[in-house]
């Protein structure tokens, strides 16, 4: 304790400052949290950590807001005190000084730091009347051991002012906030001032890999296995729609860099709306056309948004289409914590609507992410279960040609699902490896070569001496989180042309590729590129590159049409310096008229689905 009064040592009389709301906690870490509060008159401040073997001490920086900048009735001092040194997975206790005075009650706030296996959060979204109903609610989830709180928006009705904050806020939630990491996004009112000069002041979010120009407007954290992101669908969303921010693109990145096995976004507006109040909500519009297909493509697992004063959940959606039996995002509407409730409408992807007064949990056990609607008393409203183990489509593994399921030895194959792998990668060099992404594919126990993988899509070459059969084989997808098995079969060949931009992948002689812009000449002598030719007259490791020479000719003979006439082929063979794809040599059938013509290839009485090829 002399260490910290030492720090702490009055610089004016002892009154001279005293609490005004707070603490509370943000940017927590696993191995730091920054403590804030607000207090009235001049004075230092400070903080002292114990507990786990701790015992730490921070120095606050203060700010000054005079009472012309925050339209309070005198000035107002925000305090951020650092500390750092702090443990994963660990619980801490913390006091406040100011003027080297301790303030009561002694040791009782609480800082958890992430990385447990099992976390509980608590989620809550348009609260800010500062009613009965929300007191109610916040006195209720006092009894919460949540060592997260997340804020969906409108947190200080109407204008999003410093008083309204400090009443129906930190008023409301003080016992709340000083013991649970606090994460908050903007709403619509909490921008009402001076472009949420408020909400961005009292407020200090993560700001690693931000632009500078947004900072404590969107940002992103990892929480037990979750990553999570908080978006600005306001000011940051018009601008990166009209092209002058960069949310869009830096929400991009953040999400397909991410290893963490669960992936929730929060914003404001929800994309999906069924009240009369919000139904034509023109900001909504806008998350749904332009934010939706990003958090979709990354395999996003949870949505948690406000706005519109119900609770929803709605059906798994990926690729803008609902189902209620494939895995997808799931979109939650949490913004009933206190203001007025409105009545959810009818709709065909919901899953649950309801008015009435809520807070949302989230439990994080291992690969399990539990999401419980709760009333007061803790009733619960709804509930939905998310895993982040990968998931399989029904005809997931299928030809990276023609993407149909015929698969044959030595070809490439692509499959499709949802958690695929931890992130989106490719392979860089030869032999190509058998983990990508933080994935395995196995067909009974032979690990594949891989050549791209992502949250929804695996690419991988099944080996040249993989036997056919008529018996399925069972085919593994393993990550760290889990695995996921089918049944794949596999045919002496299952030929295939790769396409370019709806063109067959053909070369000119030249090396150009064949397009609409640059067909084909009658009598020209192509290169084709396809898959799942078969065997070969010799053998390669698996994952190697064919080789130059000797070229490995397919083992049984290949015929090509185009236009329905037969082409003459000179040589079909694996693609010399790639893997899984095969190179078939013809000449174009002379007397073919211009204009886009069928092209297919035929292996042991087995005919590859039509692509096209431009002529002139």
């Amino acid at each position: 304790m002399k260490r910290l009064l030492c720090f702490l040592t009055p610089l004016v009389p002892l009154s001279a400052a005293t609490l005004w709301f707070g603490p509370y906690l943000q940017d927590v870490r696993t191995d730091r949290a920054t403590v804030v509060w607000a207090a009235r008159g001049t004075g230092p401040g400070g903080v002292r950590v114990t507990g786990s073997g701790a015992d730490l001490t921070a120095v606050s920086q203060i700010t000054e807001l005079s009472a012309e900048r925050t339209g309070l009735s005198e000035p107002l001092y925000l305090h951020q005190a650092l500390v750092t040194g702090l443990k994963p997975a660990t619980e801490y206790r913390y006091s406040l000084f100011l003027n080297g005075a301790e303030l009561p009650p002694s040791g009782q706030y609480r800082i958890p730091t992430p990385g447990a296996p099992s976390q509980r959060m608590l989620v809550i979204g348009d609260s800010g009347d500062g009613n009965t109903l929300q007191r109610d609610l916040a006195a209720y989830l006092e009894h919460e051991e949540a060592s997260v709180l997340l804020h969906v928006g409108d947190m200080a009705y109407w204008e999003g002012t410093f008083a309204q904050f400090a009443d129906a806020f930190f008023g409301v939630y003080a016992r709340l906030l000083s013991r649970m990491a606090l994460f908050t996004t903007p709403g619509n009112h909490d921008y009402e001032q001076q472009d949420a000069f408020p909400y961005r002041t009292l407020f200090a979010p993560p700001v690693a890999g931000v632009p500078s120009e947004a900072h404590r407007r969107y940002y992103s954290f990892d929480w037990g296995s979750a990553h999570f992101v908080v978006l600005d669908t306001n000011t940051s969303l018009e601008q990166a729609i009209e092209g002058s921010g960069r949310m869009l693109s830096w929400l991009e990145r953040d999400l397909w860099t991410t290893e963490q096995p669960f992936r929730v976004v929060l914003l404001h507006h929800a994309p999906f709306t069924t009240s009369a109040e919000k139904a034509a909500d023109p900001v909504s519009a806008m998350v749904r056309l332009h934010v939706t297909p990003l958090l979709e493509r990354a395999a996003v697992h949870l949505v948690l948004s406000g706005h519109e004063h119900v609770y929803q959940r709605t059906h798994p959606r990926r690729s803008g289409v609902f189902s209620p039996a494939e895995p997808g995002t799931v979109y939650v509407t949490t913004g009933g914590a206190g203001s007025q409730h409105y009545e959810p409408g009818p709709s065909t992807f919901t899953a649950k609507a309801l008015s009435a007064l809520h807070a949302v949990r989230l439990d994080l056990r291992d690969n399990i992410l539990q999401l419980d609607a709760i009333g007061l008393g803790g009733v619960v409203l709804d509930s939905a279960r998310f895993t982040a183990i990968p998931q399989l489509r029904e005809t997931a593994a299928v030809n990276a040609a023609s993407f149909e399921t015929r698969l044959a030895p030595g070809g490439l194959m692509s499959l499709f699902g949802w958690n695929l792998a931890l992130t989106e990668a490719g392979a860089q060099a030869f032999p190509l490896p058998l983990e990508l992404g933080g994935a395995k594919v196995a067909v009974g126990t032979t690990l594949l070569p891989l050549t791209f993988a992502s949250r929804a899509q695996i690419n991988a070459l099944l080996p040249l001496d993989l036997a056919p059969s008529t018996e399925p084989f069972e085919l593994t997808v393993t990550t760290k989180v889990g695995l996921v098995r089918i049944s794949v079969r596999l045919q002496p060949v299952a030929p295939a042309v790769f396409t370019v931009s709806g063109v067959a992948a053909a070369l000119h002689a030249d090396g150009r590729l064949v397009t609409e812009s640059l067909p084909a000449a009658t009598g020209e002598w192509l290169a084709i590129y396809g898959t799942g030719l078969g065997r070969v007259n010799g053998s390669l490791a698996a994952g190697a590159p064919a080789p130059a020479s000797p070229l490995l000719e397919v083992a049984v003979p290949v015929r090509a049409f185009a236009g329905g006439r037969e082409a003459e082929v000179a040589i079909a063979c694996l693609a010399p310096g790639l893997a899984g794809v095969y190179q078939v040599n013809l000449r174009v059938p002379p007397g073919l008229p211009p204009g886009p013509q069928p092209l297919t290839l035929l292996v042991n009485g087995v005919a590859s689905p039509a692509v096209r090829l431009p002529v002139r």
